[in-house]
């Protein structure tokens, strides 16, 4: 019994000052635990602060950084339209610098001062200056252009290959203004020593002409006739439509033209009905007049040989006719007027009166028979 009185007491003990303990801590633990997490508010909100303006200083350094990012790349882009302006501008110019050569190359000749009528007649009074002597005109250039055949070297007592040198092109234009045979030149500006080829016969520029990047054809002015005059009272002109003129009397010439579709042919639906004629002016006449004759369209040369062989005596060509020439594969001009030497086709090449083309080894000169 004292023993259950003794637990009883102890446990009021307990319980009473348990009690009284938290009674009395409660209000001391809010207080600590108030201030502390007031504290932690105070803290983070702080922290927060301080990263807003953080972020509000790299949202304007962004924006600064673009702006200036975006100045440059708008300054380069004006920079690049300008140059692509200034570039387009000298494009166009080069184009039309170009395009205005062409005309002045192909179309406008220079003025030609002369007084000189038609048919050969001259209207220089008694005693009068005659414009017909070297110097009386421009040459007119045609770039990248050459003529076969129509040589007059021999003709004009000329260089067949007049190597002009440091005297230039006017060397050439004198030489040519020494004789009325000749009309024009050739200049070889890309050979090594450079040259020029004297040319001549009737419409001999748009016959006989072709393409050619390495050479240019320069045409004789009409009154640039050459040799001398004497266009006093009955003298002489050389000024007439036609070639010479003797007061108006037409001397009559026969010219072979190259066809317009080729000068130089290899293989083709080619005959020889006629045989071999002369390397010379004649038998190259002979074999045109031949070739009419028979009906054909077109005739030409081919294989001439000085030395002779088991197909045709020394001295003479092939002669040969065609109605199309269709099956024929053109070839470069220069091909029959010596290109094509090779083994018993050994030249001439080129008749010396005339400068008609032969062909060569395999290769054919072609004209019309009209």
């Amino acid at each position: 019994m004292l023993f259950f009185f003794l637990d009883l007491l102890v446990y009021f003990f307990l319980f009473f000052f348990s009690h009284s303990f938290f009674s009395f801590s409660s209000p001391l633990i809010t207080y600590v635990s108030h201030s502390f997490f007031s504290q932690e508010k105070a803290t983070a909100e702080a922290n927060k602060a301080t990263a807003e303006k953080d972020k509000a200083a790299c949202e304007s350094e962004a924006a600064t950084e673009q702006i200036s990012r975006d100045t440059v790349l708008n300054a380069c882009i004006t920079s690049f339209g300008s140059s692509k302006s200034v570039y387009e501008n000298h494009v166009q110019e080069l184009a039309d610098v170009a395009a205005m050569r062409k005309v002045l190359d192909e179309h406008l000749a220079p003025l030609i001062p002369g007084d000189t009528g038609a048919g050969g007649e001259s209207n220089n009074g008694a005693g009068g200056e005659s414009n017909n002597g070297a110097g009386g005109g421009a040459y007119v250039k045609t770039a990248n252009k050459a003529l076969s055949g129509n040589g007059v070297w021999q003709v004009c007592s000329l260089d067949k290959k007049f190597e002009y040198g440091s005297a230039g092109l006017e060397a050439c234009e004198s030489k040519c203004n020494q004789c009325a045979d000749c009309q024009g030149f050739v200049d070889n500006r890309d050979n090594s020593p450079k040259y020029c080829v004297f040319k001549g016969g009737e419409d001999v520029v748009s016959i006989n002409i072709y393409d050619k990047p390495s050479k240019d054809w320069y045409a004789k002015p009409p009154n640039n006739s050459g040799g001398e005059s004497n266009n006093g009272a009955g003298g002489e002109s050389n000024n007439g439509a036609g070639g010479e003129s003797n007061n108006g009397a037409v001397a009559e010439k026969t010219f072979f033209h190259h066809p317009a579709e080729m000068a130089c042919k290899r293989g083709g639906s080619w005959k020889r009905p006629y045989g071999n004629v002369k390397s010379t002016k004649a038998g190259f006449e002979s074999c045109g007049s031949q070739c009419k004759a028979g009906g054909f369209k077109y005739f030409g040369l081919e294989c001439p040989s000085h030395q002779g062989s088991s197909w045709h005596e020394a001295g003479e060509v092939h002669c040969q006719c065609a109605s199309e020439l269709s099956s024929s594969n053109k070839q470069d001009p220069e091909q029959c007027s010596g290109g094509g030497n090779k083994g018993h086709c050994n030249g001439p090449f080129v008749t010396e009166e005339g400068g008609y083309s032969l062909g060569g080894h395999g290769l054919g000169s072609v004209y019309s028979v009209a």
